[in-house]
């Protein structure tokens, strides 16, 4: 079973999937921009993401690879599922889900 990076990690791997604009602030942090707003990414998480080789960096910009892409809609659909397990004490198995609007 794969170790999932932390939470703050995959934020990070979000905003660069939807990254306009990248910023290297210094060694140790890199602003991105959204549409969403701004997201200061730390060096160790952009260090992490590369060597799991989830992002690349292309033509002067970073992008999520394939894989990247994967894990982290696994790991929102991990924490839709647990979540409306909770709210409903039911496992949610065997029901159709739609994911809410990361855009509220």
């Amino acid at each position: 079973m794969i170790r999932m990076p932390d939470d703050r990690t995959l934020t990070t791997l979000e905003a660069i999937i939807e990254g306009k604009k990248f910023e290297i602030i210094n060694d140790e942090r890199m602003l991105i921009v959204t549409d969403r707003g701004n997201w200061e990414a730390l060096g160790e998480e952009i260090d992490e993401l590369t060597k799991r080789e989830w992002i690349v960096s292309v033509d002067a910009k970073i992008e999520a690879t394939e894989a990247g892409k994967y894990w982290l809609r696994r790991r929102i659909k991990e924490k839709f599922d647990a979540a409306y397990k909770e709210r409903s004490g039911r496992s949610g198995v065997g029901r159709t889900q739609t994911m809410p609007s990361r855009h509220r």
